[in-house]
C-alpha cells in the first residue's frame, strides 16, 4: 500500500507553482534532498520536481 500524501506548507506551494503546477491538484508524498515527490489528488500520478533552481 502506497502512502497518502499530505497538504503542502507554504514553501512547497511556491515550488510547485514555479514548477507550472497547480497547487490544489497535488499533495506531497515525499522530499528527500534533492526532490519534492507529488501525487495528484484525482489520478494518483507521481511527479518529482527539484527543491533547489537550476542554473
Amino acid at each position: 500500500m502506497r502512502k497518502s500524501g499530505k497538504r503542502p506548507t507554504l514553501k512547497e506551494k511556491k515550488l510547485i507553482k514555479n514548477a507550472r503546477l497547480s497547487v490544489d491538484n497535488w499533495l506531497v508524498q515525499k522530499k528527500d534532498s534533492e526532490f519534492l515527490y507529488l501525487v495528484n489528488r484525482a489520478t494518483s500520478k507521481v511527479r518529482k520536481i527539484p527543491l533547489k533552481e537550476r542554473s
